[in-house]
């Protein structure tokens, strides 16, 4: 499972403030951050944390009975 981490910041003293917390969690294993595309960039707002993801899946086939 992946997260981001994020840390608190102190515009006027121009320091980070506290200890880093775990700012989001990816639930679903489809999930991810793209490899094909060559830099992913976030955007970032006072209340959001916006990133390039992309849905992955694939399957697993079981074949039985092959030496018949």
């Amino acid at each position: 499972m992946a997260y981001a981490m994020g840390i608190r910041f102190d515009s006027t003293a121009g320091q980070p403030v506290g200890e880093a917390f775990r700012a989001t969690e990816f639930n679903n294993p489809s999930l991810m951050i793209p490899d094909q595309i060559p830099f992913v960039e976030i955007s970032l707002t006072q209340n959001e944390l916006v990133l390039t993801m992309e849905e992955r899946s694939g399957s697993v086939w079981v074949l039985d009975n092959v030496d018949r």
